[in-house]
């Protein structure tokens, strides 16, 4: 009886392939999870330092991140757009962003009529904030363009960013 049991102890086999598709799956998820967060902190902006510069309290929904380097490109979702000569690009992309958040903000509404999503949807505005994150060197016009080229999409509600002044 004893040596039955060994046998079919060494016959046990671990498989290895499921373990190995779960971790490749886990793998996949955190790439396209870290691929989306680059648009929020890009190291190629190097922000402007304020006395008054404080964390942001919490956003209710998800904000739009456009970063603008020292030449007036804006960095969004891997692409390099000129704020000039781009424009229409631009305009295209932030149209894209405000339809998808049209879609987050009816389907809010459709669960609470009363909610804010519902109200700035009556009204023609989006709930979203721009998180604005511009070079310290960037002059400016291409910041005003960005800026008045959401307010006519529906944007209404900007966070500028900046560097607390180190002590």
């Amino acid at each position: 009886m004893v040596a039955r049991s060994e046998r079919q102890a060494a016959s046990v086999r671990l498989e290895m392939m499921p373990m190995i598709d779960v971790t490749f799956q886990l793998i996949a998820f955190f790439l396209f999870v870290l691929n989306f967060s680059r648009d929020a902190i890009d190291e190629r902006i190097r922000l402007p330092i304020a006395d008054q510069a404080r964390p942001v309290e919490t956003l209710t929904e998800e904000p739009l991140f456009l970063n603008i380097d020292r030449d007036g490109f804006l960095l969004a979702m891997g692409e390099r757009w000129h704020v000039q000569r781009d424009f229409a690009k631009i305009e295209a992309y932030l149209k894209r962003e405000a339809a998808y958040t049209r879609l987050e903000m009816a389907a809010t509404a459709r669960h609470d009529p009363t909610s804010e999503a519902a109200r700035a949807l009556k009204e023609g505005r989006l709930s979203a904030v721009v998180v604005l994150r511009a070079d310290r060197s960037t002059p400016y016009g291409p910041i005003w363009r960005l800026i008045n080229l959401c307010q006519r999409i529906g944007y209404y509600r900007f966070a500028l960013r900046a560097k607390e002044r180190e002590q």
